[in-house]
């Protein structure tokens, strides 16, 4: 497409001086993709939903958009939450085209440095970056544990050559042998993404993947293997979750989108492999759902805006394109008990100093197992491969719901634009990697 060429090409030229004269144009209007009326009558359902996503109550009155409100907004009709211990689904989110300037889409930003990993990591290499590396699932591994934070252990890392199922089949009879195999374990195929490659195996081989719900063998994962691009499987220990019955479950996950040590938002995936599974955006200091107004794909014209001053967002469109994200619906309220304060500060203090060492926008995940302890499950570049994000803010001086304000972060986060922030130096523990 010959506009996104365009746009690409605008993000690699920008230069300091571009940047400081579009950022003192930009930040000064700061809207997002709604103009709110004044004179609009809330209605009490949308209260009480609103008061369900744990917005202050100063907010409630401006939270209303003049178009017609998100579908997960006005939580009508909630289902029973019984069997659910901490959070339940309770919304399909839209998929709404967005329209924020090229310099501060969050998703184009992302689209952007991926052409760069997958097409010419020698021209990050040549600049002395090495956030690469990370997506590598050993090389982030080995990153981690050379740092002292908590990671699930590697039992077996195997490359994916000729001697893949001799090596695998060691792996297994070497697991069995030190009764590791037991406690159950994670097959994961390095460079891919979405849980492409992964299987989750709490009984061990052969056994069931609680990621997809049906019973796997060696075959079945070793033939899938062979059929993507990883270049190497991991096998890795099991984490399990607080479990929602009595049978193993995944744990929650956390992932913070990290600029250069500051939190722009938290993801987070509950209740995986159950009923209760769903998705949500919150913010950093856990006080505020940043998902009620869907997901958001970037869209032409860049920088179109109504006539209120307000970037555009086709609610309209959006409206009649629901979908789950990543296969799950959006959670309904979020009690207390999701995650406690002091789990929560640990994340959050773990995921900024580990943003300040990478320096680039990174997306750190986290797991929380059933006892609350905190282990770092890998790294991502890429979050939903740069196609869409679910993370919008209300501005209240404009009256504007701003979908744009992750891309804005990654334009300031200083040093490299095209990366997303500044150069650090590269660990000891990956220099020659």
């Amino acid at each position: 497409n010959q506009d996104y060429a365009h746009a690409i090409k605008d993000i690699h030229t920008l230069d300091t001086s571009t940047e400081s004269k579009r950022n003192n144009v930009q930040l000064d209007s700061d809207c997002g993709k709604f103009k709110q009326d004044a004179a609009i009558t809330v209605p009490r359902d949308y209260v009480v939903a609103m008061s369900m996503f744990k917005l202050p109550a100063r907010h409630l009155q401006l939270q209303l958009p003049n178009a017609a409100p998100h579908n997960c907004a006005v939580l009508k009709n909630l289902p029973s939450s019984d069997k659910c211990n901490n959070a339940s689904p309770h919304c399909i989110p839209w998929r709404s085209p967005e329209h924020c300037p090229v310099y501060e889409s969050f998703p184009i930003y992302l689209r952007t440095r991926n052409q760069m990993i997958q097409g010419d990591p020698g021209g990050i290499v040549s600049k002395d970056f090495w956030f690469h590396l990370l997506e590598d699932k050993a090389a982030a591994y080995t990153y981690v544990t050379s740092e002292s934070y908590p990671t699930p252990k590697i039992y077996c890392c195997i490359s994916k050559d000729a001697s893949l199922k001799t090596e695998f089949n060691k792996c297994l009879e070497q697991l069995t042998s030190t009764n590791n195999f037991t406690k159950g374990f994670v097959v994961k195929a390095s460079g891919l993404h979405s849980n492409d490659g992964v299987y989750v195996l709490p009984q061990g081989l052969p056994g069931l993947d609680l990621l997809t719900g049906t019973k796997k063998t060696a075959v079945d994962i070793l033939n899938e293997v062979m059929n993507t691009t990883a270049t190497k499987i991991l096998v890795e220990e099991f984490i399990s979750g607080a479990g929602i019955t009595s049978a193993p479950t995944l744990p929650n996950e956390f992932k913070f989108h990290m600029f250069n040590g500051e939190i722009g938002s938290v993801s987070m995936v509950l209740n995986r492999g159950t009923d209760c599974a769903c998705y949500a955006e919150i913010d950093g200091a856990f006080e505020q759902r940043l998902d009620q107004y869907g997901c958001f794909s970037p869209n032409f014209p860049f920088g179109r805006t109504t006539p209120d001053g307000c970037i555009k967002v086709d609610v309209a469109t959006g409206s009649k394109n629901s979908f789950p994200m990543k296969g799950h619906n959006f959670c309904g309220p979020l009690p207390s008990t999701v995650v406690t304060p002091c789990v929560w500060q640990t994340l959050s203090s773990m995921a900024k100093e580990l943003s300040k060492k990478i320096g680039v926008y990174v997306r750190i995940d986290f797991f929380v197992s059933s006892d609350e302890q905190i282990w770092i499950q890998e790294f991502s570049l890429n979050h939903n491969n740069g196609l869409r994000h679910c993370t919008a803010k209300f501005n209240s001086t404009s009256g504007c719901v701003d979908s744009c304000f992750l891309g804005r972060l990654w334009q300031n986060t200083g040093g490299n634009t095209l990366f997303g922030g500044p150069l650090t130096p590269i660990p000891a523990s990956l220099r020659n990697w």
